[in-house]
């Protein structure tokens, strides 16, 4: 399971190893079915602790990421490790489903797809089984991140929108164009 399978995935995964001595930690908060109160996925939240060792909050940091780029790699980050951590769930018999926030910057980055097609593959785990979530606020008036969403259907990921209701998105317009859940 630790094998590299490119030097591209290689370098990537040496740059934001850097960020594991960095503030940012993982949670992952459990999606549960109301009829059957089973654990059906869980959604990965990326948290952050101050000096103080206290959670900011979210909001008071990732517009940052997303407007010095950052958060680039730190979702390579995200999507590495959350991946990873799928992986070892299955080995112990989780089936359920993964849902990562995906950023509209991350979305203008070429290398994503292929990065995120080769660390499936080095931890063997299949698209179905994770879902990206967008908030509503997506502008879906541009077309270069609705093709890299069209890709990510392909390969087999669900998308999904996240915080509905908060934002101003042409639902009807979403809905045409991804497979909401």
């Amino acid at each position: 399971m630790e094998k590299v399978s490119t030097p591209r995935l290689k370098e990537t995964i040496e740059e934001i190893t850097n960020i594991k001595h960095s503030p940012y930690v993982l949670y992952f908060q459990p999606q549960i079915c109301l009829n059957s109160q089973e654990i059906i996925g869980l959604e990965v939240l990326l948290r952050k602790r101050n000096h103080y060792n206290q959670i900011i909050n979210p909001n008071e940091f990732i517009p940052e990421l997303e407007r010095t780029k950052e958060i680039i790699t730190v979702g390579k980050w995200i999507i590495q490790n959350s991946v990873l951590q799928l992986a070892k769930w299955q080995q112990s018999g989780y089936k359920g489903m993964l849902s990562i926030n995906i950023s509209v910057v991350q979305l203008t980055d070429e290398s994503l797809i292929p990065f995120i097609k080769e660390v499936l593959e080095l931890y063997q785990v299949q698209p179905s089984q994770i879902e990206f979530e967008l908030t509503e606020s997506f502008p879906v008036e541009n077309g270069q991140l609705l093709i890299m969403l069209d890709w990510l259907k392909q390969i087999g990921f669900r998308l999904a929108l996240d915080d509905f209701g908060t934002g101003f998105s042409s639902l009807s317009y979403l809905e045409s164009y991804l497979l909401i859940h």
